[in-house]
C-alpha cells in the first residue's frame, strides 16, 4: 500500500510504475493507493472526493488493454489518518510510505526518500 498525503502524491506514480516492472500481475502484487486526509477540513471532503474520483477515471483510462481497473486501480481514502498511524508510518505529507502486507499481516513498511530498493527487499520473500 502506497500512503501519501497531497505534498508526496508526486511519488506515488513513479514508484508504483517501477514495482509493475518487475512484478506486472496484480493478482500477485496488488498495489492501493491509501491517501492520507486528515489534514483535509470536512467541509472540503466533497472537493477531495471529486479530485480522487478524476485520478481514478484517468488511470482507468491509461490501463493497457485486458487490464481490470478495479484489480490495478485502487484509491483508499485515510479521512482520520488512522490506516497510515496503524502501520507504523509517520507523517505521509513528509515522505511517502509503503506498507507491505503478505497473507493479511503486515510483512514491513518502508518511509524513506527513496524506498524502490527496500520495498522490493521487503516483497522477495512474499514473492517466494
Amino acid at each position: 500500500m502506497l500512503c501519501y498525503a497531497q505534498a508526496t502524491q508526486d511519488a506515488a506514480l513513479p514508484l508504483e510504475a517501477a514495482i509493475r516492472t518487475r512484478h506486472p500481475d496484480a493478482a500477485t502484487v496488488l498495489i492501493a493507493h491509501v491517501i492520507d486526509l486528515h489534514s483535509v477540513p470536512s467541509m472540503f471532503r466533497g472537493i477531495a472526493e471529486g479530485i480522487m474520483r478524476g485520478e481514478f477515471d484517468k488511470a482507468v483510462r491509461d490501463l493497457e488493454p485486458g487490464q481490470e481497473a478495479f484489480d490495478h486501480v485502487i484509491i483508499l481514502p485515510d479521512w482520520d489518518g488512522s490506516f497510515v498511524a496503524s502501520t507504523g508510518l509517520t507523517d505521509a505529507g513528509k515522505h511517502l510510505g509503503v506498507a507491505v502486507f503478505a497473507a493479511g499481516k503486515l510483512a514491513g513498511v518502508v518511509q524513506t526518500e527513496e524506498p524502490l530498493e527496500d520495498v522490493l527487499r521487503l516483497l522477495a520473500p512474499v514473492m517466494d
